[in-house]
């Protein structure tokens, strides 16, 4: 039987589920970006640069939330790589995607084409709180 992991994860953490021959879901590890839950100013080391425009007044250069966002990006990174461990190490044969919708595409454009190959299901839903059991009362058709 195909060993098919289970990754329920947002922004900020990411727990790994091993799906046993029952339909039991068992964590088996939690990886978490403690930057990701800070407020963007606690992220940045400076304010961000402003730029004067003829009669518009001064504007602020820069996305608001581009800290954040690139550290969204590494986490998923981080993500990615733990599931090419699992690939290549014959642990993982199936995978199933459960994350908040921004932070999947994330994940999803940090796969290497191997990896992605083997996600069955992606859902966007953050059901990062839930326990074992309730996730496994989600996703009872994909599991």
């Amino acid at each position: 039987m195909t060993n098919t992991w289970v990754i329920v994860a947002d922004g900020t953490r990411a727990r790994f589920f091993n799906r046993h021959t029952n339909r039991q879901l068992e964590e088996f590890e939690v990886l978490v970006s403690p930057e990701n839950r800070l407020h963007e100013g606690d992220l940045v080391s400076d304010r961000q640069g402003s730029i004067d425009t003829a009669g518009a007044g001064r504007h602020g250069m820069g996305s608001k939330n581009a800290a954040k966002e690139h550290e969204q990006e590494v986490f998923a990174k981080r993500v990615a790589a733990r599931v090419e461990d699992g690939r290549k190490s014959g642990q993982l044969g199936r995978l199933i995607l459960v994350a908040a919708p921004r932070f999947l595409g994330h994940v999803r454009s940090s796969l290497s084409g191997p990896a992605a190959e083997l996600v069955v299901h992606a859902i966007d839903k953050d059901f990062t709180q839930l326990t074992a059991e309730k996730l496994a009362d989600h996703l009872p058709q994909f599991i």
